[in-house]
């Protein structure tokens, strides 16, 4: 079982620890002793090597330099390795040889490390794969190899190598070790020495080495120790805040067209050299609003006014202000209104007392003092009532007399023709009335029976009004004084059942004007 520590520690340290050969010394050289142990089968013993130190009874050990490698870095975790090593190995036969046979190998093949993808510091780990040459007392053989390693690395060149590789043999070599013909034999060797790494590492084929190359896989510039410079501006890609577009070390890259040390992709005012406070902007009346934000960017002004003054202290800002020295309302534009009439003090003709809004502030007039002002008064030089809109109005007892003389005032079905003597006496007595109360206006109410359709009706209706009014200023009515309506058949006074009751409802009415 002991004879079997050796390589399963270097098994697991391939597990435990994690670094090695890489681009910056490509080539490397190990140069030290071996160890081989030879697989015991079944009914088949080794002796220990005359020359060996003894681990176990199986392990032949080289004390003298016997092993040499020689590998070359790829890329990527992968190197290129071929090498030799010498032993002499004894062995158990019905006639012992008095001498040890002669172990010789030569073994290629590469190896994988894993500090392309981890950083472990000074130790390299690596899994082999490869093929060799291996001959025993003068018997040849080719072998598959299977190897791990670890390196320790005391700095970028020197080390100390430790590997074990098992190699399978694809003859057999009972002829050596008995009579046994079984295929698949192998032995185990050990590799122990001290490595040497160099040479002119340049992965990214810059002309500056790897291992002062701060950018080991993007070509560079040697000046900034490897790394590229897209935009020329002295600053690396990597430490470019803008590379793609010159600009200046102490802004990371990045320029700065106003000079105001502030770079153009912060700067909100790129073109206007400006305060780093305000992202680049210029505060050129000092009221800590930058001028892009300022409504007055050279009149110190305040926060709540967008930058500009109120001198009144209305609210309104001394720009907007159509009275900036007198306070005001906002809703007049900073103006007061003193009487509180909706007219600001500058458009108030009456500022002192309220009026109205359509009369320049001023109250309207009442030149007949009726008590309707003349802007709704329909008789503004006349008194009247205010339910007949400031004109004068006919008595209720002359409407009445008028309406009764206009029963007599009727029409032949489907006509609007005035006719008939009692028609026309009633007329001229309604003419005569009006003339005593030349104060009062009429409207002439035209209206018919139910025959005929209703819409010619309301036309007819209407023909019947026109035409009193029209027999009225015939005989000398102020046509003023008159208006007219129909209403068709939708107001009947008697029955439209009867002949009787529809020649009542073909008729008219006055009524006065409210």
């Amino acid at each position: 079982m002991k004879k079997r520590i050796l390589f399963t520690l270097i098994l697991g340290a391939q597990a435990l620890i994690l670094h090695g050969q890489t681009a910056v010394n490509p080539w490397q050289i190990t140069l030290g002793a071996n160890a081989v142990e030879f697989y015991e089968r079944a009914g088949v013993q080794y002796q220990t090597g005359n020359d060996g130190i003894q681990f176990d009874n199986k392990i032949n050990y080289s004390k003298y330099l016997s092993y040499l490698e020689v590998s070359r870095y790829l890329g990527k975790g992968i190197s290129f390795q071929v090498g030799g090593s010498l032993n002499q190995v004894d062995r158990i036969t019905s006639n012992p040889s008095e001498n040890p046979d002669l172990y010789f190998s030569v073994d290629g093949g590469f190896s994988f490390s894993s500090t392309a993808f981890l950083d472990t510091g000074n130790l390299n780990p690596t899994l082999s794969l490869g093929a060799g040459y291996t001959n025993i007392n003068d018997f040849d053989h080719i072998t598959t190899n299977l190897g791990f390693g670890l390196t320790y690395m005391f700095d970028q060149s020197f080390g100390l190598t430790l590997k074990a590789k098992r190699k399978t043999f694809s003859r057999n070599v009972s002829d050596l070790i008995g009579d046994k013909t079984d295929n698949g034999d192998y032995v185990n060797q050990f590799l122990f020495g001290f490595s040497y790494a160099f040479g002119n590492g340049d992965t990214d084929k810059d002309g500056v080495k790897d291992d002062v190359d701060a950018c080991v896989n993007t070509p560079g510039l040697p000046e900034l120790n490897g790394c590229p410079d897209d935009d020329g501006d002295g600053v690396r890609n990597s430490e470019d805040d803008c590379p793609d577009v010159p600009g200046l070390a102490a802004l990371a890259g990045c320029p700065d067209m106003d000079g105001d040390k502030v770079a153009d992709k912060y700067d909100s005012c790129p073109e206007v050299a400006g305060l780093k406070e305000f992202n680049g902007c210029p505060d050129t009346d000092g009221d800590k609003i930058p001028d892009n934000k300022d409504n007055c960017p050279e009149e110190f002004g305040t926060e709540i006014m967008n930058g500009c003054p109120d001198s009144d202290k209305d609210g309104v800002a001394d720009n907007e202000d159509e009275c900036p020295e007198e306070e005001g309302l906002v809703e007049f534009n900073g103006c007061p209104d003193t009487d509180t009439d909706g007219v600001a003090d500058k458009d108030d003709e009456c500022p002192n007392e309220p009026g109205a809004v359509d009369n320049k502030g001023c109250p309207w007039a009442d030149s007949d003092g009726d008590g309707v002002t003349d802007n709704i008064d329909t008789c503004p030089d006349e008194a009247g009532s205010i339910e007949n809109n400031g004109c004068p109005e006919l008595s209720n007892e002359v409407v009445q007399t008028i309406n009764e003389l206009a029963t007599q005032i009727n029409f032949a079905a489907g006509t609007d023709r005035i006719q008939g003597k009692a028609v026309v006496e009633s007329l001229n007595e309604i003419k005569t009335l009006l003339d005593n109360n030349p104060d009062g206006n009429l409207i002439i109410e035209g209206h018919t029976s139910s025959d005929g359709q209703s819409e010619s009706n309301l036309l007819l209706s209407k023909m019947r009004a026109a035409a009193v009014k029209d027999f009225l200023v015939k005989l000398g009515v102020n046509p003023d004084r008159l208006k007219t309506e129909g209403y068709g058949e939708e107001r009947p006074i008697a029955d439209n059942e009867t002949l009787e009751g529809r020649a009542l409802n073909r008729r008219v009415q006055f009524r006065t004007e409210f």
